[in-house]
């Protein structure tokens, strides 16, 4: 990429020998690496993107910016303590200042997308904050990230450190967050948002191509929620309002739920304890939300912790969820409002029907409750009555035999009708994939209700390949991420007209 290869000529501009610290600057330094970067990139041969040169022009603007401010924003440190990368290709991990796993990986997920990168860049340093105390807050923030961004870009360095950055970033109490706390991602998230949503607004006045409603564009869906609430007399009433949604929190399924079976239980739920109105009294009330518009990433956090009665403690569960790269949102939309309503009633009869045959199943494989199935045991009995060689006891294995051949089958026509009611379940919104979004990022949890260590895996769409950050550490994915039972939330992203959807056999 050509940025990469401005990446490696100004570090190597900035990190001779001898030289304890060198701030990338622009004038020479620059224009030699914005040569070298569209020379080794093939410009004029189509070997370079509009994407790549525009990308080059925000970033040296943005060192331009920081630099007439005062400041340098990609320092080369020779400190031994800080391992320079085998060649510039590599990615930039982020140094954990004290349990930061998770903004370390939130970070690189958002770093990691093109349209925010841009907009970071592009954020004009010289800008005061406003006078307004509340906005005025956004404006640091976003010259940290700035600088941060240029670094993760820049460095020849394995890591960088993001202290500057959270010093920076101020919660809801309007002090600076308390790093080493350990937070609740889903806050932590909806804060950061908040805080490059108002540092756009304000940016956009100053830069006209910064797009100032991005973040609500990027992260933010809209749609109607409704209450359905069933009266006596067998009728059911629907009210409606409209409202905003960003990640969607799943939770805890059985064993064999799919993703689409989770998020259909996070967006439908029953109205626990609900009053009707009209009478004073108690009625069965669920809401449904439905998506109206959807945002180009969709952000999908898993529930891990439930209450456990017995031990009076919170406790993770790992339950696995399963889901490709691939999902498709139209049975969500409102206006599939009333046939993916028809196809839940269906299915929901299926998978009663389903259940059924499963008990039934059960039955079989595990006799008596016990760990071994009815046709094992028969075959147990038989071998016994064989070995010895009497007649009645032959005889008994001659009419066992003739059992076992019986219960062989019971048990494989009751396969084929669960194998048939799954496919049946499966398929009921085939007919329903228009809107695709790709699996873009995975966060996993390792640990224990409370605390544990966070890391992510992000994908390239072009390339599918997927990288590991973990803090400092970046490598190459040696496993597929949707493998992970311990998968906290993942990010997923429609297609652009840029990308292009991968070939069914790499799903």
């Amino acid at each position: 990429m050509d940025v990469e290869t401005t990446a490696n000529t100004l570090a190597s501009m900035g990190g001779q020998a001898g030289s304890a610290q060198r701030p990338i600057n622009v004038d020479d330094d620059l224009e030699k690496a914005l040569k070298a970067s569209l020379e080794n990139s093939g410009a004029g041969t189509g070997g370079v993107s509009n994407e790549d040169i525009e990308m080059n022009k925000i970033l040296m603007a943005s060192i331009q910016s920081a630099n007439e401010s005062g400041g340098s924003v990609g320092s080369v440190s020779n400190n031994p303590q800080w391992r320079k990368k085998e060649t510039q290709l590599e990615l930039t991990g982020l140094k954990n200042i004290g349990n930061t796993c998770y903004f370390n990986s939130m970070l690189q997920t958002y770093f990691m997308l093109p349209s925010v990168k841009k907009q970071v860049l592009s954020f004009p340093h010289s800008l005061e904050p406003p006078a307004a105390e509340d906005a005025g807050k956004a404006v640091p923030f976003m010259k940290q990230l700035q600088r941060l961004f240029v670094k993760l870009m820049l460095s020849n360095q394995k890591y960088v450190d993001p202290s500057e950055l959270l010093k920076n970033l101020m919660g809801k109490d309007g002090q600076p967050i308390s790093i080493g706390d350990q937070q609740d991602v889903a806050d932590f998230s909806e804060l950061i948002l908040k805080t490059l949503e108002k540092g756009f607004e304000l940016g956009s006045k100053a830069n006209p191509e910064i797009q100032q409603d991005l973040v609500k564009k990027l992260f933010f869906g809209t749609g109607p929620e409704i209450l359905m609430v069933d009266r006596e007399d067998g009728t059911t009433v629907e009210s409606s309002q409209d409202t905003e949604f960003s990640a969607l929190i799943l939770p805890i399924g059985t064993e064999d739920s799919n993703i689409y079976d989770r998020i259909e239980a996070s967006v439908l739920q029953e109205v626990v304890g609900y009053v009707s109105e009209s009478t004073s009294k108690p009625a069965l009330a669920r809401k449904c939300l439905w998506f109206q518009k959807v945002p180009s990433v969709l952000m999908l956090q898993q529930s891990r912790v439930q209450h456990d009665p017995e031990r009076k403690t919170l406790v993770k569960r790992e339950t696995p969820v399963t889901f490709d790269k691939e999902i498709f949102v139209d049975r969500f939309m409102i206006e599939n409002k009333v046939e993916t309503t028809r196809i839940r009633a269906q299915v929901a009869e299926l998978k009663i029907q389903l259940e059924k045959l499963r008990a039934e199943l059960r039955e079989h494989t595990h006799y008596k409750g016990r760990n071994i199935s009815l046709s094992d045991a028969l075959k147990s009995v038989i071998d016994f009555c064989r070995e010895k060689s009497e007649d009645a006891y032959l005889k008994n294995a001659e009419l066992l035999s003739r059992d076992l051949e019986s219960e062989d089958r019971i048990v494989e026509d009751l396969q084929d009708r669960i194998h048939a009611l799954e496919i049946q379940i499966e398929g009921a919104y085939d007919h329903k994939k228009t809107r695709p979004y790709f699996l873009y990022a995975v966060w996993i949890h390792q640990g224990v209700a409370g605390s544990g260590h966070y890391w992510a895996y992000i994908r390239n769409p072009n390339t599918d390949q997927w990288t590991k950050f973990n803090d400092m550490r970046v490598s190459d994915a040696d496993e597929d991420p949707r493998h992970g039972i311990r998968l906290h939330a993942r990010c997923l992203r429609r297609p652009s007209r840029r990308l292009h959807p991968l070939p069914m056999d790499r799903m």
